[in-house]
């Protein structure tokens, strides 16, 4: 958000289902202002393949799936550096990248109780 406000060009890529945070109305609006995003299947060829061309016009990616997930689909660090060596990567996990609740999925349920 604050790359965006600062002038960045900032993608957000989604799933197909979109951003399950859609849900809370004003405060997704808010952490999502003057971020342009579009939908992708990342479990296909094709999805990947845009992936890495946006990659490749990219000085950034920060990406918040569960840890390992970005080595399955392609889109790690490993892979993406190889695509364009001066990318610059941050990954952001619900739980961290070690423990025995790393894996875990942050829903919006697990956000809502959290908060109740």
């Amino acid at each position: 958000m604050i790359l965006a406000q600062l002038g960045a060009d900032v993608i957000k890529i989604e799933s197909l289902e979109g951003d399950s945070f859609r849900s809370f109305g004003f405060g997704f609006l808010g952490w999502n202002q003057q971020k342009r995003s579009i939908s992708l299947d990342l479990r296909s060829a094709e999805g990947i393949d845009l992936v890495h061309q946006l990659v490749q016009q990219a000085d950034i990616v920060v990406e918040n799936l569960r840890p390992g997930r970005t080595r399955v689909l392609r889109i790690d660090y490993a892979t993406l550096s190889r695509l364009k060596p001066r990318i610059i990567y941050m990954s952001v996990t619900g739980f961290g990248n070690r423990g025995p609740i790393m894996i875990g999925p942050v829903s919006i349920q697990f956000c809502r109780r959290c908060r109740a």
